[in-house]
C-alpha cells in the first residue's frame, strides 16, 4: 500500500504511528506530497486509486487517476457517482464499513478487469480534456444568435448581429 500526500493537520504522522505499532512497516510506505513525473509513475504503478474523503468540491485526484486508467473508491462526499455508471470504479458512502467492502471488491477483481475499468475511467475522464472543453465553449459561443451594439467610425453605434459559426477572432494562435 502507497499513501501519497501532503500531513494534513498530522493525520499522516498520526497513521505511520499507528502503522509502526501494528508491524506493517514493510508493506505500508508514506511517499508524502509527489508532482510532475513522480505522481504520474505512481498513477501508472497503481492497481487501485483510493480517495475516502469527507468534503471534495470535485477531487482532480480521481480526474487524474481515471486518466491514467486507474479504477476508483471514493466517498460520496466526491461529486463522483458517475463511477458505477460508468463502471470504472465504486461511490460509497463515508465510513470503514463500506469502504472495507469496496476494497474486498476491488482486489478480489483480476488484474484484467481492473484493467478494463481503468480503460472505462481513461475514456469518461476525456470529457475534461482541455481540447474537449475549448471546442464545446467555442460551439456554444459560435451558435449564439445575439446583436452587439458596435460604434462607428463617426462615433455613433450600429446594431449587428453575431455570426452563428465560430467566428475566426475567436480561435488563437498557440504560437502567440
Amino acid at each position: 500500500l502507497r499513501i501519497a500526500g501532503p500531513d494534513e493537520d498530522g493525520h499522516g504522522g498520526e497513521v505511520m504511528r499507528l502503522v509502526g505499532q501494528l508491524g506493517l512497516e514493510a508493506v505500508i510506505d508514506y511517499v508524502g506530497p509527489v508532482e510532475g513525473e513522480p505522481k504520474a509513475a505512481l498513477y501508472r504503478q497503481a492497481d487501485l486509486f483510493v480517495l475516502p474523503t469527507f468534503s471534495e468540491n470535485f477531487g482532480l485526484v480521481v480526474a487524474e487517476a481515471l486518466a491514467a486508467g486507474v479504477p476508483v473508491i471514493t466517498t460520496r462526499s466526491a461529486p463522483w457517482a458517475d463511477l458505477e455508471t460508468q463502471g470504472c470504479g465504486w461511490w460509497i458512502e463515508t465510513g470503514v464499513p463500506p469502504l472495507v467492502m469496496a476494497l474486498r471488491e476491488a482486489m478480489a477483481l483480476s488484474d484484467a478487469e481492473r484493467r478494463v475499468m481503468g480503460e472505462r475511467g481513461r475514456a469518461y475522464v476525456r470529457r475534461f480534456d482541455w481540447d474537449v472543453i475549448a471546442r464545446q465553449t467555442l460551439d456554444c459561443i459560435g451558435g449564439c444568435s445575439a446583436r452587439v451594439t458596435v460604434p462607428t467610425a463617426s462615433g455613433s453605434t450600429d446594431q449587428r448581429a453575431l455570426p452563428r459559426r465560430r467566428p475566426p477572432y475567436l480561435l488563437m494562435d498557440p504560437a502567440r
